[in-house]
């Protein structure tokens, strides 16, 4: 990796399948270095559910980038989500996780559009109050 360049998320195709075919990916949402997270879809019966997977990158790239394992990783995000109340506004209930391929994956509800989603609808920046109510969501989950 060059000086300056950023290393890339792992990321899913869109169309692609996920989860023993159980899933198909509809878009990237967003993405840190070490994972991205995507709007897939499954199936059942006549209804189409909508969900988030948060998909870390894959495991052979684990050891070359941190001293935590794998397990070390989705332990963390899992704890974090579980640890919140998922009865509560603004955290996500998880429905599975687990390792496919090379990768790890954290199925959940997909709350709605994305910060960043919503600052492009917005014009590239958010108004004093949509700050200030943003600001005191954050801290209400703290």
């Amino acid at each position: 990796q060059k000086e300056g360049e950023e290393e890339q998320a792992y990321e899913l195709q869109k169309g692609s399948n996920l989860v023993h075919s159980k899933y198909k990916v509809l878009g990237k949402i967003g993405s840190t270095p070490q994972s991205s997270v995507h709007s897939i879809s499954m199936v059942k019966g006549k209804k189409q559910i909508i969900r988030a997977v948060k998909v870390d990158i894959p495991l052979q790239l684990v050891s070359l980038l941190s001293q935590r394992t794998p397990d070390q990783q989705l332990s963390d995000s899992l704890k974090f989500v579980k640890d919140s109340n998922p009865d509560e506004i603004g955290f996500a209930k998880i429905y599975e996780y687990g390792y496919e391929s090379d990768y790890h994956y954290l199925i959940m509800s997909l709350l709605g559009p994305s910060l960043e989603q919503l600052l492009k609808l917005c014009g590239g920046s958010f108004s004093l109050k949509t700050t200030i109510i943003i600001a005191l969501q954050i801290l209400d989950r703290l």
